[in-house]
């Protein structure tokens, strides 16, 4: 219906491989054509619109997933933490009992 705002970044290399009848145009060619040609070059700048995209494309697959796994584990550690330290403050906050403590024992 013509209310596309944009496409997913796993279709790029779709447009790049789907040719013409004549097999010599890409879509992609076709789209950066249509740019230049309504003279909106600009449009056609990434670089503006996702400013990391050359450091993040250094960056290992591996090394991300290891981050994550080792979030993850952290994560775990933290909340079983934090558990311990609740249960901790709710056994802190029974209300006294008087005769549960004898002041003798300190003297």
């Amino acid at each position: 219906s013509g209310d596309a705002v944009g496409i997913k970044f796993s279709s790029l290399l779709k447009l790049s491989q789907t040719k013409s009848k004549d097999n010599k145009t890409s879509v992609l060619d076709y789209i950066v054509s249509w740019f230049i040609g309504k003279g909106e070059r600009d449009n056609l700048d990434l670089s503006k619109d996702i400013p990391n995209c050359s450091e993040a494309s250094r960056i290992l697959i591996s090394d991300v997933e290891g981050s994550f796994i080792s979030l993850d584990s952290s994560m775990k550690i933290c909340k079983t933490e934090y558990s311990k330290l609740k249960s901790e403050q709710q056994t802190l906050e029974q209300p006294f009992t008087p005769g549960t403590i004898r002041l003798g024992h300190f003297i």
